[in-house]
């Protein structure tokens, strides 16, 4: 069976959460900003005595630590604290020194799982439906990522969306095919040379835009 071939379209849409909504948001957001610290605290130790420690590792200690019915870990849907792992342990891959000093102000729901989209409302586990402004439409997103900023809440939403192939202009092979054909610097199809016209070869070179003169030049649009 051949499957469609599709690409990922993101989104940003502002949330319209509730009081009690936004209150939960917040202590969402505070439990993995901590876990995000703690998990790199853990392996910044480990690495002062000589050891490692693996996203697998850490993983088994959240779960070992999430025992409890009023355990606060217990309040934040499991798929996103697993999120805060990966995203430590790249920060590690990367040595973002950044990265691993400042805990994120989001969290993620990195799966097609524990969301959904309908009626003009984002719903997510363990939080609930949250409207959406303006409402999106009814769709099926990959991940959702929940991030907070000075002009409130916003959901980042990725998409899968339908590949449409699309022709080269110059010899028609799709773009999917090997062709010689290139661009110029104006995005305009050329059939040869480097550049479609002089005029864009001097402003390539940084030329003079009156005279042409590469360089110093006596005109007054000389930069």
């Amino acid at each position: 069976m051949k499957t469609e071939k599709t690409f990922t379209d993101y989104c940003r849409v502002k949330l319209a959460p509730t009081a009690i909504q936004e209150t939960i948001l917040d202590r969402t957001l505070q439990i993995c900003r901590e876990e995000y610290m703690r998990a790199v605290h853990e392996r910044q130790a480990a690495w002062t005595d000589g050891r490692g420690v693996t996203q697998a590792e850490q993983s088994k200690d959240l779960t070992a630590r999430k025992r409890g019915w009023r355990n606060p870990l217990r309040d934040v849907y499991s798929m996103v604290l697993t999120d805060v792992l990966y995203q430590v342990m790249k920060a590690f891959v990367r040595k973002s020194r950044d990265a691993k000093s400042q805990p994120p102000a989001s969290f993620k729901y990195p799966s097609a799982a524990g969301h959904s989209i309908r009626d003009g409302t984002l719903w997510l586990s363990k939080i609930g439906d949250i409207p959406m402004v303006p409402p999106y439409p009814e769709t099926q997103a990959t991940s959702v990522k929940i991030e907070k900023t000075a002009a409130g809440w916003f959901a980042i939403l990725a998409v899968a969306v339908p590949y449409e192939p699309r022709n080269c202009p110059i010899c028609g092979l799709p773009d999917d095919a090997e062709c010689g054909c290139t661009y110029c610097v104006c995005g305009e199809p050329i059939e040869d040379g480097t550049f479609c016209s002089q005029d864009c070869a001097i402003d390539a070179a940084g030329g003079c835009d009156t005279c042409g003169t590469v360089g110093d030049c006596v005109c007054e649009s000389s930069p």
